[in-house]
């Protein structure tokens, strides 16, 4: 058997102490169904009202069909990175910008920088604005490459929950950090947790994720989300990832890497 060795953020979850793991009650505990949904087609935004949260950007859907879909039950978070830098955030000082995204483009940003905490405090409440539930904080993860953007990058999610209190927040992996970040959260996202997409060879690939640093967070209220990827012809792979994140209690969804399309869970077609 090959010697296979342990993330330091898997050793550091198992040492640090799981009373940080939420300080109040999750906005999204009773959830059991989740899509991840980034397109513009409007027969797909109809689906979304089959889930009881939608995570989608910004302008997916128009001001109507977000009323429309709060008003039948879904809860509605929009986009946010807070670890890059997206296209349309041009000018940007070079001092904030640490190097670029091989699969993306997009710039990985400093954390500690007080001005890009500032810019993305900006944009979290232009969203929130919108009439948005809530905000998925992606890119997080920036700080396993850039261990030094850890403290700002608690002090970024601590200042977005300090200045939204109602807002639903979402943090997409980040793992590295969850243990301070956990008690501003309502639910924390595992992607790539049953599945791997190889943006070398553009294959979808069975993968196992360890649930295991997640479980004190689980248990004391936080709600885990496992986002994995396939194509909708690779059914025992998405099975097997439905299957994976519920033996654990997490809430599973599996789509397509480019995440426009809105996917049924298997058996609900």
């Amino acid at each position: 058997m090959r010697l296979r060795l342990i993330p330091l953020w898997l050793v550091m979850a198992w040492l640090l102490p799981v009373s940080l793991a939420q300080s109040q009650p999750s906005r999204l505990a009773t959830i059991r169904s989740f899509v991840v949904y980034y397109g513009t087609n409007q027969a797909f935004a109809k689906q979304l009202s089959q889930f009881d949260l939608a995570i989608v950007q910004p302008n997916t859907l128009s001001y109507p069909q977000l009323r429309k879909l709060q008003a039948q039950g879904t809860r509605v978070v929009a986009y946010l990175s807070v670890g890059e830098a997206e296209g349309y955030m041009v000018g940007l000082p070079k001092a904030w910008v640490l190097g670029t995204n091989p699969n993306w483009g997009s710039k990985y940003m400093d954390a500690n920088q007080a001005g890009w905490r500032e810019a993305v405090l900006q944009r979290a409440k232009d969203i929130l604005e919108i009439g948005f539930d809530g905000l998925f904080l992606d890119t997080v993860d920036t700080v396993d490459l850039f261990p030094k953007t850890k403290p700002g990058m608690v002090q970024l999610i601590r200042a977005l929950r300090q200045s939204f209190p109602k807002a639903i927040l979402v943090q997409n992996r980040g793992f590295a950090v969850l243990p301070q970040t956990a008690p501003f959260l309502d639910a924390v996202m595992f992607e790539d947790f049953s599945t791997l997409y190889n943006f070398n060879d553009g294959t979808y690939q069975a993968h196992e994720g360890d649930p295991r640093p997640l479980f004190p967070y689980l248990k004391r209220g936080l709600k885990v989300l496992a986002l994995d990827y396939a194509l909708p012809t690779q059914t025992a792979l998405i099975q097997r990832a439905y299957s994976r994140a519920r033996r654990y209690g997490f809430v599973p969804y599996v789509t397509t890497i480019s995440l426009n399309e809105v996917s049924p869970a298997p058996g609900s077609r």
